[in-house]
C-alpha cells in the first residue's frame, strides 16, 4: 500500500493503518513531518521540500514527479490522508 500524506493530521490517522511493507509520500505540507515516520520505505516530493526551505532526514529519499507516477503505477493500491 502506498500511502500518500499531505499534513501532520494526515500523518496521525496513516500510523494508525501502516503496515510494515507500505510506503509512504510526504507531499505538500506533509514533508514538514515526514522525519516522523518510521517506515523504511518514505519519499518527499523534492519539489515540495525546497520550497518550504527544508532539508531531508536521513532515512528520506526525495523524488520528483515522474518518480512519484512511477511509485504510484508500481504499487497495487494507495489512500490519501490529508
Amino acid at each position: 500500500m502506498l500511502h500518500l500524506v499531505s499534513s501532520s493530521a494526515g500523518l496521525s490517522a496513516c500510523k494508525r493503518s501502516l503496515l510494515p511493507d507500505d510506503k509512504v509520500l510526504f507531499l505538500g505540507d506533509g514533508v514538514y513531518v515526514a522525519e516522523e515516520t518510521a517506515c523504511e520505505q518514505t519519499y518527499a516530493i523534492l519539489r515540495d521540500v525546497k520550497a518550504r526551505g527544508l532539508s531531508f532526514c536521513e532515512g528520506v529519499k526525495g523524488i520528483d514527479y515522474d518518480d512519484f507516477v512511477q511509485l504510484v503505477v508500481s504499487t497495487p493500491s494507495s489512500v490519501t490522508w490529508t
